[in-house]
């Protein structure tokens, strides 16, 4: 499985994860394949803080302040001020990991957001007709959030109409506001919005 293996020119980053208890084995499948998780929260928000300083340049002191303050504005229903903290992140992001990975770095940070956000936030959901890049469960409200790199806000809200994402989340009872976003490479951060209550048919 190569959890067992201690030769240093050949260390795995998931053995070295697993052999120090941040990871541990939640199932197998035929085959050998085995599935990992954090062990408890703890550790997923200790690892999540440090991923989030290696990849968005916040600092680990920093971290569970903005984690807070996007729960409070998606709580309050107010998506001006989760993007103004979402554009806050962005332009702290180390330059240098745009240019290796000009399409994948605000993926990440994104991803690493969200996940931090808690257990109603959910990262690239997979759905009979695609895989949505975030969805946020508040209190009364479901927030589907859809990013193109260069491309525009509303094509982005389109596709969440298209892809009727929406539709996995009627169960809830809830409205299900779609969200549009524009991340421009040029800026290197979010470009512009739009918001539509998706509608049922």
């Amino acid at each position: 499985s190569g959890f067992d293996t201690f030769e240093l020119d050949r260390l795995k980053l998931s053995a070295i994860l697993y052999q120090t208890g941040y990871l541990t084995i939640t199932g197998s499948e035929a085959g050998g394949l085995l599935t990992l998780d954090y062990p408890n929260k703890e550790v997923r928000d200790s690892m999540l803080k440090q991923l989030l300083e290696a990849f968005a340049g916040v600092e680990t002191e920093h971290g569970t302040a903005l984690v807070m303050k996007l729960q409070e504005a998606f709580e309050a229903d107010d998506l001006e001020q989760v993007f103004r903290t979402l554009r806050g992140v962005f332009s702290g992001v180390p330059y240098q990991l745009y240019e290796k990975w000009p399409e994948r770095f605000y993926h990440a940070t994104i991803h690493l957001l969200f996940r931090y956000l808690g257990v109603r936030a959910h990262s690239e959901v997979c759905t009979a007709d695609g895989r949505m890049d975030c969805a946020v469960e508040t209190s009364r409200r479901v927030y589907i959030l859809e990013f193109k790199l260069d491309e525009p806000a509303e094509a982005a809200l389109e596709q969440i109409r298209q892809k009727r994402y929406y539709e996995a989340w009627w169960h809830l009872g809830k409205p299900v506001v779609g969200v549009g976003v524009q991340f421009s490479s040029q800026k290197r951060n979010i470009e512009r919005w739009v918001a539509e209550e998706m509608r049922r048919e």
